[in-house]
């Protein structure tokens, strides 16, 4: 990775993070083949920076991707990049996320993408953030043919867009049991598949769910918090259903 060559993980690997890193290639877990691979970052306090158009992780069907942070400010961004990948993170296989940041600051660009082909893709956040920081436009998590679930931690998005419809976690099969979703737009938007929601709290300034399929059933004992702040000049919802054929 130092020196700026990509790089392809085709066997078990944990990694602890002495220093900050620049990466300017593809970082690939698992392998074109049969081979499993899972690759654990603990980032110590460190941070991963992306400078290049082909500069991601990028998690293979074969692949698992854990991200973990011990000591607490541990950074995965595209911040300052010249030039930078559409994704920072891209999953058909399985990310965990269960400490430190992933942050996108860039227009048009995804925090952590679950595309998904042969199978369906899965991604969890169980602690840390995952965030979109630039307030034009971009997304914290979108997801294609695979499955989010977040358990805790937080999904951040500081866009809005001029109608208010930029999401923090957008597209296919979404499971919310805890943490908090907070959005300068949507809270969440999908129109393919379920947004099931047994806990957690949904802050967004426009609003809290805009989908075609959703179920909120708070866990017993627990309970289900979506807030709107939205401006009485502007439109917003707690909820909005759309119907799609």
């Amino acid at each position: 990775v130092e020196q700026g060559n990509s790089v392809e993980i085709s066997q078990d690997l944990t990694i602890k993070l002495e220093k900050d890193l620049t990466i300017t290639k593809t970082v690939t877990i698992g392998t074109w083949g049969s081979a499993k691979a899972t690759l654990t970052i603990d980032l110590n306090g460190h941070t991963i920076k992306f400078n290049g158009s082909s500069a991601y992780l990028y998690v293979q069907n074969t692949g698992t991707l854990i991200i973990e942070d011990s000591v607490g400010g541990g950074l995965i961004t595209n911040a300052d990049a010249t030039s930078a990948n559409s994704y920072l993170i891209q999953v058909k296989g399985v990310c965990e996320i269960n400490g430190g940041t992933v942050e996108n600051t860039l227009a048009s660009k995804t925090a952590l993408y679950l595309q998904g082909e042969t199978k369906v893709a899965t991604g969890m956040l169980n602690g840390g953030t995952i965030k979109n920081s630039y307030t034009g436009s971009g997304r914290a998590v979108s997801v294609g043919k695979g499955k989010f679930t977040m358990n805790s931690g937080k999904v951040e998005n500081k866009a809005a867009g001029s109608d208010g419809l930029v999401p923090a976690i957008q597209g296919g099969e979404i499971i919310i049991t805890g943490g908090t979703i907070e959005s300068a737009g949507t809270g969440i938007q999908s129109s393919n598949a379920n947004v099931s929601i047994t806990g957690g709290t949904i802050k967004a300034d426009w609003f809290g769910l805009h989908t075609s399929y959703a179920t909120i059933n708070p866990a017993e004992g627990g309970w289900v918090k979506i807030i709107v702040t939205t401006p009485e000049t502007k439109r917003g919802a707690a909820l909005v259903l759309t119907y799609s054929k």
